[in-house]
């Protein structure tokens, strides 16, 4: 499946061909957002514009540049401009502002989409209905904290403990994330005024505390909860491997406010998506996530190593508990058949500062182009620092002579 965009706000042209597994990395500002918001929309339009009426949104529907506003946010429309242009293949389609006509809802949608904003969705500890964002908020973000509030009205009403999560997660990516993130805490939903909201209770506090605001929660914990909410939507129990409404699970910055080690232990997330037959799209700005997908790919690429000894090598990896057989080892050897991509979005001066992308899913360290060898910049810039100091101890060593 290969997804273009032409002239669209900072982006001159963008075009990703996805892997089971797809990673954007580039700078701020520069396009990648834009660019996965697109792609939900020529893929789900009709379930988004629907979906917006039916919330009382309206647009001119012979104008797309009022669509873009009306679904990115209020100001956007600006980033449409003449020779804008988005496509998807296959199938052949681009997007239209106009509503189908005759009454047919094809309301079906594809795409789950976890934001950036993610932490923007439960304010008070609760998800917030689509309703209640304004204008301006786009509608990835409400369209997601209505999944969440939809997940726990009819999933999780009634539970009292949204984690640990007895028959969710496999065991040994839950210890990964307790081990990480939550440090033996649990997550609790309680009642205040009327409406359920999350605590955090912290291993050794008061039994009778009602736990710790959501709000007070540490930065990570905000950032990933939401994201972990999704993906408990997406990783269903029992029999049920998958969510079959969708195909694709599109991820912003997943280490968003995470130790390296904790955004290890999200990947794993990551890895079982993959193992039930999701893609996986990420946008990062972290070494790691590369780390991680260079890593795979390079055990994958060992033709002399059986797929035990791989096996074996991406527990390690990932910090999990080693099991020879089970739920974890079959997400891993998964893994090893799966396809990776990996696309940079970088300020092109040859065409007036505008955005283009280039294929560096080879992720070679010692490739010759740069843009290849510091992989989008990742590795260059955490390299930085320590060439900057290796000059001064040598300009140091060079002037006592």
């Amino acid at each position: 499946m290969l997804f273009s965009v032409k002239n669209v706000g900072q982006i001159a042209e963008a075009k990703v061909k996805f892997g089971d597994l797809t990673v954007l990395v580039g700078a701020q500002g520069s396009g990648k957002s834009i660019f996965l918001q697109l792609f939900k929309l020529c893929k789900d339009q009709e379930y988004i514009k629907n979906t917006m009426a039916d919330f009382g949104q309206d647009w001119n529907q012979n104008d797309n540049a009022d669509l873009i506003s009306v679904y990115m946010g209020s100001g956007t429309k600006q980033l449409w401009r003449s020779g804008s242009n988005v496509r998807i293949t296959p199938p052949d389609r681009k997007f239209s502002a106009r509503m189908q006509s005759g009454g047919k809802r094809a309301a079906a949608e594809s795409v789950y989409y976890i934001p950036a904003q993610r932490a923007l969705t439960m304010p008070y500890g609760r998800p917030e209905p689509f309703r209640a964002y304004d204008s301006g908020t786009p509608f990835a973000v409400k369209n997601f904290s209505e999944h969440l509030r939809l997940y726990i009205d009819k999933n999780a009403k009634n539970r009292e403990t949204l984690f640990p999560l007895s028959g969710k997660l496999k065991q040994p990516v839950k210890d990964a994330l307790n081990e990480a993130i939550f440090h033996d805490a649990s997550v609790s939903q309680i009642s205040a005024a009327g409406q359920k909201e999350l605590r955090l209770r912290i291993r050794g506090g008061e039994e009778d505390s009602p736990g710790i605001s959501y709000m007070a929660w540490s930065a990570g914990q905000r950032e990933f909860f939401p994201l972990l909410l999704g993906c408990y939507e997406l990783l269903p129990g029992g029999k049920s491997t998958k969510d079959e409404r969708f195909d694709c699970v599109v991820i912003e910055e997943p280490e968003m406010g995470l130790h390296p080690k904790a955004i290890f232990a999200v990947m794993t997330l990551t890895a079982d998506l993959l193992s039930r037959g999701y893609k996986v799209i990420l946008s990062t700005h972290s070494p790691s996530v590369l780390d991680i997908v260079w890593a795979v790919r390079t055990i994958k690429a060992q033709k002399k190593l059986s797929t035990p000894e791989k096996t074996a090598l991406l527990q390690k990896l990932f910090f999990l508990r080693q099991q020879s057989s089970g739920g974890t080892y079959d997400m891993l050897v998964s893994l090893l058949e799966k396809s990776f991509s990996t696309y940079y979005f970088y300020y092109d001066n040859a065409e007036n500062a505008f955005v283009k992308t280039k294929d560096i899913s080879i992720l070679d360290p010692g490739d010759d182009d740069e843009k290849i060898s510091g992989w989008g910049g990742l590795s260059g810039f955490s390299g930085h620092a320590a060439d900057v100091v290796a000059d001064a101890v040598e300009r140091s060593e060079n002037a006592g002579k």
